[in-house]
């Protein structure tokens, strides 16, 4: 994850499950780390049967791979695949609402990077609501796997004192606005966001709210949280969600995207920008002695592996 050090970021993490976890079943995997043409890139993509590429590596992954005739798998994992402002305007970020089509702003991605998504052999979502927006707003056809979860390892961290609402960096498009706006409405209660600051306001931090800065490991970023909270205003998945559930942590998102179409937590908020709507859901989650979680089995590592499989050998 990105909020563990040394840093990872989750479509890191999922690209390092996913090789360990076909090496494990017979399968020959090489990986390279390359966003340039180079002898090593030429060399691997000749000698392999599948290239599987994502995020910045996509273009010329995919444009070496049709030059030796090998298919290409493209992860999707976020709107930087398809908007060029995402990442380079925080303002218009944090106003983003994922309607592509009736954008002023509307650009569809790096010329580049946009012919290159048109001859991979198969695009992957990272999330059900990925894979229907890129349809719907970009005409892309693909298949959704969600990122690879160890259930198993989150399962067994354990919960100490539980005194902190928490979330994952400090970050304008991952809702740090509305977080902050959350723990001044909630002077008693203690607030804390793990992980590496990104781009936000400089406003000051209320007295409520630690900044951890990066986590040695899951156990230390969720032993001590009540309630993790997901106001991402941008998010194609958003794995915290689900490791924190697994750990015992009920996680309250903001009802947009993959929180609602794929069913991640029970627990939303529809008036997302709202800070005192956040605090009416988190008063009624404290007050819910049976806290549900959500089902599991859709995003079990292992599942996830042999869909990824299946669609792979069917090139």
């Amino acid at each position: 994850m990105q909020n563990l050090y040394p840093i990872l970021g989750g479509a890191e993490q999922s690209i390092v499950t996913l090789i360990t976890q076909l090496r494990k079943r017979g399968h020959p995997v090489s990986h390279i780390c390359t966003g340039n043409y180079s002898e090593e890139l030429v060399n691997t993509i000749e000698h392999h049967d599948i290239v599987v590429t994502q995020l910045n590596w996509a273009a010329v992954t995919i444009n070496k791979a049709e030059q030796f005739g090998k298919p290409s798998v493209v992860f999707i994992r976020s709107l930087e695949n398809v908007c060029r402002k995402v990442y380079n305007d925080p303002v218009f970020l944090s106003q983003c609402e994922q309607k592509c089509k009736k954008c002023p702003h509307r650009i569809t991605g790096y010329e580049e990077h946009g012919r290159a998504l048109r001859k991979a052999s198969l695009i992957l979502g990272n999330s059900k609501w990925t894979s229907k927006m890129f349809k719907e707003e970009h005409g892309l056809q693909s298949e959704y796997i969600y990122p690879f979860i160890d259930s198993e390892y989150y399962s067994n961290i354990e919960l100490k004192e539980r005194k902190y609402i928490a979330m994952n960096k400090l970050s304008w498009p991952d809702g740090s606005e509305i977080f902050l706006d959350i723990a001044e409405r909630m002077p008693r209660q203690q607030f804390k966001i793990v992980g590496y600051e990104g781009t936000h306001s400089q406003r000051p931090l209320p007295r409520n709210v630690k900044l951890t800065g990066m986590c040695k490991d899951a156990q230390e970023m969720y032993e001590d949280v009540s309630i993790w909270l997901y106001p991402n205003l941008h998010g194609t998945f958003g794995r915290v969600v689900i490791e924190a559930q697994l750990a015992g942590i009920p996680v309250l998102g903001a009802a947009r995207g993959p929180v609602l179409e794929d069913q991640m937590t029970p627990y939303t908020v529809k008036d997302y920008r709202n800070p005192a709507a956040w605090k009416r859901e988190i008063l009624n989650i404290t007050r819910d002695k049976k806290q549900p979680m959500t089902d599991f089995s859709n995003f079990e590592r292992d599942v996830q592996i042999e869909k990824f499989i299946q669609l792979t050998e069917a090139l």
